[in-house]
């Protein structure tokens, strides 16, 4: 069975170091959470309080990758992954601007296993296990949640790893299957 991973911006409290967003209005960031297709997006830009070029994945409250990161993960996208880029601009404090790409999940698949999985009272899992049937054919999907974690196969994950990419925590899945 091929192991999959979850994947997050790291952020560390005591690391001091935050991004605002200061362009991209509040309703299409809402929207982001959703499924479906933008058209025409508007151009989202965020400060960093640090000099020099930002993480590959900044901690922000959206899927924030460099072209860099999304040119990679693009190249390894399965034919069920569904994602849409949409372009966005970091700028540190001594002026230097990175281009990004905002990670938009067109649709969210059902990739958990029900029987193996923990649903609260309110239908959310507690503790998530994925499906490997339901997942087949996927490297880059988004978790069960509206967050920011992402799943990727472990060819993205080796992919990620062996260009050093900067920003990325990753942590191995429970699977059944």
């Amino acid at each position: 069975m091929t192991s999959y991973y979850t994947t997050s911006a790291f952020f560390h409290p005591t690391d001091g170091s935050y991004f605002t967003r200061t362009a991209g209005g509040r309703v299409f960031m809402e929207r982001l959470h959703k499924d479906g297709i933008f058209v025409d997006p508007p151009l989202t830009e965020w400060t960093w309080d640090r000099s020099g070029p930002a993480p590959d994945w900044p901690a922000t409250t959206v899927r924030l990758f460099s072209v860099r990161m999304a040119d990679i993960v693009q190249a390894h996208l399965g034919e069920l992954d569904a994602v849409q880029w949409i372009p966005a601009v970091v700028t540190s404090t001594d002026g230097h601007r990175g281009d990004y790409r905002i990670a938009h999940f067109t649709e969210r698949p059902d990739v958990l296993d029900p029987d193996a999985s923990t649903f609260g009272p309110n239908g959310q899992p507690i503790r998530w296990v994925l499906s490997a049937r339901k997942i087949t054919g996927r490297h880059f999907f988004p978790s069960h949640d509206y967050g920011r974690n992402v799943i990727i196969s472990a060819t993205l994950r080796t992919a990620l790893l062996d260009a050093k990419l900067t920003g990325l925590d990753i942590d191995p899945v429970r699977l059944v299957s």
